[in-house]
This record gives C-alpha cells, structure tokens and sequence, in this order.
C-alpha cells in the first residue's frame, strides 16, 4: 500500500515537472536584440530592412542586396516574425 503511494507522489512530481518545464518554454529566451540609435535620430535593429542606411558623420549610405544563393540559405523558421 505504501508503495502505491509513493509511485503515484513520484509520478505526479514528474507530471509537474515536466508541465512546468514545457510551459516556460520561450523559443526567444537567452537572445539578445539590440537596436542602434544614431544621434540623428535615425535608428536600426534587427528588422529594419531599409535599402539604403545613413553612416552618421558622412554623407555616405550602407546599402544592402539580396546575395544569389539568399533563398538556399534562408531558414524563415529562425527569425520570429
């Protein structure tokens, strides 16, 4: 009779256990996301996709472009959104 008793409290803390580890699952925990303000005002993060970027200081922009093998070597599944 004790023994039933202990396997179903060991059982249960197991249960528990195993609900609370998977209800604290965050896919986002442990990143860090930071986002650039320049003094002009002008800020980026990781979402910002604007074609040309200013380069404080300058008159000079960064500008991006999507490399050939973009669609081979971009996982949707990786950035939220």
């Amino acid at each position: 009779m004790k023994i039933k008793i202990v396997r179903h409290v060991v059982s249960l803390c197991w249960v528990t256990m195993v609900v609370l580890l998977l209800t604290g699952c965050n896919p986002a925990a442990g990143a860090t996301e930071y986002e650039v303000i320049y003094p002009s005002g002008y800020s980026r993060d990781s979402y910002a996709y604007d074609e040309k970027s200013p380069i404080e200081g300058s008159s000079c922009y960064l500008q991006w472009e999507k490399a050939d093998d973009y669609e081979k070597t971009y996982d949707r599944y990786t950035y939220p959104g």
